[in-house]
């Protein structure tokens, strides 16, 4: 067995409850029956570069399934931290990095983000 034919148990396992929803998997392998989302994170946001130009780990991003971002693995600037010292969750990305990654998202065609 192979991790793929986990992802597809899943998507099956997923499939036959029929509970009338879409079924998501993120950030790796995902089943014909669920749709691939982005898990992002670091400067540059990977979600909105390069995970959109490959079209998800699916190939199928933006052809047949929407762009979803369901979590946006930056750490920020916590409000009211002083810069300089900064508490164990800043990794180094302001509220502007995280907002100019999120705006990049949403203008290359993502659809959907949620924190």
């Amino acid at each position: 067995k192979t991790l793929q034919d986990y992802a597809d148990w899943c998507g099956d396992v997923a499939y036959q409850a029929q509970p009338n929803v879409i079924w998501t998997m993120c950030n790796g392998l995902s089943s014909e029956r669920t749709i691939n989302t982005c898990n992002g994170y670091g400067k540059g946001g990977s979600c909105s570069t390069t995970w959109l130009e490959q079209y998800g780990q699916s190939g199928r991003i933006q052809i047949d399934m929407p762009a979803l971002w369901t979590e946006s693995e930056m750490g920020f600037q916590i409000w009211g931290d002083d810069p300089t010292n900064t508490t164990d969750y800043f990794w180094g990305r302001t509220a502007r990095d995280v907002a100019g990654d999120v705006l990049r998202w949403f203008a290359r065609g993502g659809t959907h983000l949620n924190t």
